[in-house]
């Protein structure tokens, strides 16, 4: 192998691979796009650096010698198995397979983020999506495990308001969305919650809407990824999506 490159190397085992499977020169050519003379060079090459004959000719084209059914019998599984890593990279680029590990809080989830998945399932069917309740709280944790391509999260809002003296401390803290709606429904206080998603239990009398004198501050929706646990392709194709992320009311 003195003065070839592995790469190079790889190339001769490659077009050796499709001659002996063809058991013809021209169709090992044609399966690999290039010409009778560069397959013919190649395998001159190979068989220069191996010190040995590996084809024969024959009335239908060529045959392994003794050396070249030996060789074919020892690279076969390794190059079938190269060839079925490149196609199931080639699958992940064309999002023909994969899957999409994300995680979300449930505010998110049900006022952002489930419509923009959707989308993404129909145009990509193909491409698994899994996704994971998570927390503020345990949001990085979560990332630097590697469970999860990437987090969103709503930025959080500061809760001091210096202008009535008015000090937030909830008596009751809930988890879910849906929690929340029940809560109130007892009468165990007010909620807040996106307009869309308490609009069914308005609509039905269940909740009522109470109008408020200062404006809603705004939030944003976030993605998060960390440095040592880069997207996955699939992750990266839906993230891509969301350059102008749209503020979350």
């Amino acid at each position: 192998m003195d003065g070839v490159g592995v790469s190079v190397f790889f190339e001769y085992y490659k077009i050796f691979y499709f001659v002996a499977k063809t058991g013809n020169i021209t169709g090992a050519a044609r399966l690999l796009s290039v010409t009778q003379p560069s397959v013919t060079k190649s395998i001159r090459s190979l068989e220069k650096q191996l010190g040995c004959s590996l084809f024969v000719r024959s009335k239908k084209g060529v045959e392994l010698t003794r050396e070249g059914s030996l060789l074919f019998r020892k690279i076969q599984p390794a190059c079938e198995l190269i060839f079925s890593a490149e196609a199931d990279l080639d699958d992940l680029r064309q999002m023909k397979a994969g899957i999409m590990r994300i995680g979300a809080n449930e505010l998110t989830f049900t006022s952002w983020l489930l419509p923009h998945v959707k989308t993404f399932k129909q145009k990509y069917p193909d491409v698994r999506i899994k996704i994971e309740n998570i927390t503020i709280k345990n949001v990085m944790e979560v990332l630097d495990s590697g469970t999860i391509d990437f987090a969103v999260l709503s930025s959080p809002v500061g809760v001091e308001d210096e202008k009535h003296s008015l000090i937030f401390r909830p008596d009751i803290e809930l988890s879910s969305v849906d929690q929340i709606a029940k809560a109130v429904k007892e009468s165990l206080g007010i909620g807040f919650l996106p307009e869309k998603v308490a609009k069914p239990a308005i609509d039905e009398g269940i909740l009522q809407p109470i109008s408020l004198a200062e404006p809603i501050p705004m939030r944003y929706n976030c993605i998060l990824t960390v440095y040592n646990n880069p997207p996955s392709i699939t992750a990266r194709t839906f993230i891509d999506q969301f350059r102008d992320m749209r503020p979350l009311l």
